[in-house]
């Protein structure tokens, strides 16, 4: 299998995220005079886009529809000002990156982060490294659907039999097995290595570096 493209999930997989998502997690709870979280309570509820971050956020708190409605209002707003404040690459992700594109592989960004912070992000932590690069579109259905991602494969070209799907989590794994391309699961992100290694990504790495070894190891088979 020749590797020609990768789609790479973004926090906890390309960029670390998470102090400026509690910052603007706690701040929005102690609005509400709520108790506050950690990074930990931030993780367990992160993957599957804002909306669901936020219900996972304050499930605990049975809220009602304007409660929720308030609150993430409140929190976009805070981590729209707070995103660019301490979120950075992860070790090696930049080396990765410039390899790839000497080694004439493209690189994507497919993410449940709403699509204009997505962009946002991209452009200020991780210029002129991907293709192309998309968040979740309001109205549309998030990662582990792929019906936006086939529209965003065939928009860039991206030929999914030569392709293979980066990201930390078990919704990035369910993911590419949708998509039908190979899974890399990376343990640096915001999930345990035990819980991402349970949802049986085909490759499992625990640096950017070793993604050189599963594009070998893949080479080698038909």
């Amino acid at each position: 299998m020749n590797i020609q493209f990768i789609l790479f999930d973004l926090d906890g997989t390309v960029i670390d995220t998470l102090t400026d998502l509690t910052r603007a997690t706690n701040d929005t709870l102690k609005e509400f005079k709520l108790p506050l979280t950690d990074q930990e309570g931030v993780k367990a509820s992160l993957g599957s886009g804002a909306v669901e971050f936020i219900k996972g956020i304050l499930k605990p708190y049975s809220p009602n529809q304007t409660l929720f409605e308030q609150f993430f209002a409140s929190y976009m707003v805070r981590y729209k000002n707070y995103q660019l404040t301490s979120s950075k690459p992860f070790p090696g992700i930049v080396d990765l990156l410039n390899q790839l594109k000497k080694q004439g592989i493209q690189s994507f960004i497919f993410s449940n982060k709403p699509d204009d912070l997505t962009h946002t992000l991209i452009q200020t932590v991780l210029p002129n490294h991907f293709v192309g690069v998309q968040g979740h579109v309001k109205g549309t259905k998030a990662k582990p659907d792929v019906a936006e991602l086939t529209k965003f494969c065939h928009r860039y070209g991206i030929d999914v039999s030569q392709t293979i799907f980066v990201g930390d989590s078990p919704f990035d794994i369910e993911t590419a097995k949708n998509l039908n391309v190979p899974s890399v699961g990376c343990t640096w992100g915001f999930v345990s290595k035990e819980e991402l290694a349970q949802s049986k990504p085909d490759f499992l790495i625990n640096h950017a570096r070793e993604l050189w070894n599963v594009i070998e190891s893949l080479k080698r088979t038909t």
